[in-house]
């Protein structure tokens, strides 16, 4: 089992820093997942935990040992690729077997080795196919086989799976998280933009956002309590809704914050900044329902109308900036074009500063009520 330590680590292409002073402990066996926005350098990290890319500044360990000018074949990591790499010409038992033939392994070693990767990637019946005979995902599978074989302390994947349809994403997912299962004691560290990838396989998650860490945590953590606006809006599919709005009466355990012609009383600890402050409240789509008009946080147009069988998703013109959008269970008999009312489970609301950071939220169940409605007619 192998801790991977980053300290303090940073990247420069030219004048250029992709990677900047980023600290980051992963623990032997956990499967970490990085996520963020294209240029973010989580692909870059990974190359260079790899030994692929040189670090400008900043130590990795594995084990607690430097492994900086440790060549990436001696670092006892795997890496499986975006493209999957095989050899066209060789069958899958041979592809599989490549690496070990580089290094004279024994052929009863590489026999057996072989063997029991094709048996835990379900590979066995194909192993003398060559990869033009197999699907995409069977293809993928072979590349995660080749990097079995290494016996590898750590895996890295690279967005293994962008290249596959949603059917064969959604089955090698799977069988990623079963090998994750099957090598209990194997760190991996895992790049997607796919939310779903993330949040189904990661025991954490680390959101990037240009060099930097945004926030470290559970798949739970990071959707439940963002730590700023970048990753609530990054974090959930459809995205958390974030509606501008003007802080009226900071206070200790309450405050009252006013959104379009709505004033609602939260509860946050203690807010210390001053009334008229512009400030943002943020609702995941699934926490917003439609209510009458007249006692409606906020009421709008309906732009579409989104029937996707077990819930509806309808976005809504409430005058903002973005549309507002509702993620409603099961079917609604809303067209386009109707006007709506749209209420908010406060229990669930959040707020943040004007630079963006959440306020913290006060243990009280009783997390916010509608206090006063003002028209704005």
């Amino acid at each position: 089992m192998v801790e991977v330590a980053l300290h303090n680590i940073s990247k420069s292409f030219g004048n250029e820093a992709v990677i900047d002073n980023l600290n980051l402990t992963i623990s032997s066996g956990e499967l970490v997942v990085f996520v963020g926005p294209s240029g973010c350098g989580k692909s870059t990290l990974l190359r260079l935990i790899a030994g692929l890319e040189d670090l400008t500044d900043g130590d990795i360990l594995l084990d607690g040992e430097t492994v900086d000018l440790v060549p990436p074949a001696k670092r006892g990591i795997a890496m499986v690729f975006q493209s999957y790499a095989l050899y066209p010409h060789m069958t899958v038992r041979e592809n599989i077997a490549f690496g070990m033939k580089l290094a004279k392994e024994k052929k009863i070693k590489i026999n057996e080795k072989v063997r029991m990767a094709a048996a835990k990637l379900e590979l066995t019946e194909h192993l003398e196919k060559l990869p033009k005979q197999l699907s995409g995902g069977q293809r993928q599978r072979v590349a995660i086989g080749r990097a079995i074989v290494r016996d590898p302390q750590v895996f890295l994947f690279d967005e293994p799976l962008s290249n596959l349809d949603a059917s064969l994403r959604a089955a090698t997912r799977l069988e990623i998280a079963k090998l994750h299962d099957n090598l209990p004691e194997t760190t991996m560290i895992y790049v997607t933009h796919d939310q779903v990838e993330a949040m189904t396989l990661a025991d954490r998650i680390v959101v990037l956002n240009k060099g930097f860490i945004e926030q470290v945590g559970t798949p739970e953590a990071l959707y439940h309590n963002p730590l700023n606006l970048f990753v609530a809006t990054f974090i959930g599919t459809p995205a958390m809704n974030i509606l501008p709005c003007r802080l009226d009466l900071p206070g200790v355990s309450s405050s009252s914050v006013k959104i379009s012609r709505t004033s609602i009383e939260v509860q946050f600890e203690t807010v210390s900044d001053q009334p008229g402050a512009e400030i943002s409240l943020g609702l995941r789509p699934e926490h917003i329902i439609i209510s009458n008009q007249k006692d409606a946080l906020i009421d709008g147009h309906v732009e579409v109308v989104e029937p996707l069988g077990e819930f509806t998703v309808i976005y809504v013109d409430c005058g903002f900036q973005d549309l507002v959008i509702a993620k409603l269970f099961g079917t609604f008999n809303v067209l386009k074009g109707d006007t709506v009312g749209l209420n908010a489970d406060l229990h669930n609301v959040h707020l943040f500063d004007p630079k963006g950071k959440v306020y913290k939220r006060t243990s009280n169940l009783n997390a916010g009520r509608i206090s006063e409605v003002k028209s704005s007619k």
